[in-house]
């Protein structure tokens, strides 16, 4: 009889423990979040300049593909600078990133693979309208992103600090929307 009782626990409980942790209701919170970054949805093409030495900016040409997917619980983002009049084709810059939802609101784990083979893993943050990351930076050195959605304009900075702590902004972009996601 005990073992009777015993083995009818053992199958009750965990489906108790499963009707308390509604799986449906979870992906709907995280799906909602995601939603935060569907301005960010669609190609853009645009033109920005850089800058690691001071004094020497570097114009080039960008174009970056942003499209949800499973069902808008993952967004990916690539984007490929060209120099601005280098043959067509000839990337100076290729990256490739996901956000995937995170448990706390308005954050977003951002994983970036650069074509060097060089990977990141980040926290963004939706906040004002912005998203903000902050990827490691070069030794001594931290770098912040901010990427401000305006209608069908896109404009992002880049700033990096040194061992004194003051920034400086080392990277601008201003991108045009050229065909939204369907």
């Amino acid at each position: 009889m005990n073992r009777v009782l015993v083995a009818i626990a053992l199958c009750v409980c965990p489906t108790l423990a499963l009707a308390q942790h509604d799986p449906t209701a979870k992906a709907a919170e995280k799906r909602a979040a995601m939603q935060k970054l569907a301005p960010l949805l669609g190609e853009w093409a645009g033109s920005g300049w850089i800058e690691f030495v001071p004094g020497k900016r570097e114009a080039f040409s960008s174009r970056e593909i942003v499209e949800p997917r499973l069902g808008g619980m993952v967004v990916t983002i690539e984007g490929i600078h060209t120099e601005q009049g280098a043959a067509k084709g000839e990337a100076v810059h290729h990256a490739f990133g996901t956000f995937t939802p995170t448990d706390a609101a308005d954050a977003y784990a951002f994983r970036t693979t650069l074509a060097s083979g060089r990977t990141a893993d980040v926290v963004a943050k939706f906040e004002d309208g912005r998203l903000k990351w902050s990827p490691p930076g070069p030794p001594n050195r931290q770098m912040r992103y901010v990427i401000e959605i305006e209608g069908d304009t896109w404009h992002e900075i880049g700033e990096m600090a040194g061992a004194d702590g003051a920034w400086r902004q080392f990277f601008e972009m201003t991108l045009k929307r050229t065909k939204p996601t369907p």
